[in-house]
């Protein structure tokens, strides 16, 4: 690695460092771990969610078929 680069390095881990010690900084990250946290349960909540309605939308078809005796394409 030359020196341009690891100065570079040095300057970006300081940074982060001082980040880290300030509590305006690490109540900042708490809050973004946070975020990421509930962003990734809602993803799943809606993805379960999803499978939900389609099996309940594929249960009422299946009875509509059966009653009627014709069939929907939508699947």
């Amino acid at each position: 690695m030359d020196a341009a680069k690891a100065s570079r390095w040095r300057g970006t881990a300081s940074r982060l460092g001082s980040l880290w010690r300030d509590e305006d900084a690490t109540t900042t990250t708490e809050y973004a771990l946070l975020l990421g946290v509930l962003v990734i349960g809602s993803v799943v909540a809606f993805g379960q969610l999803g499978d939900s309605v389609e099996s309940v939308a594929v249960r009422g078809t299946d009875a509509l078929e059966e009653a009627t005796g014709m069939s929907c394409s939508w699947r």
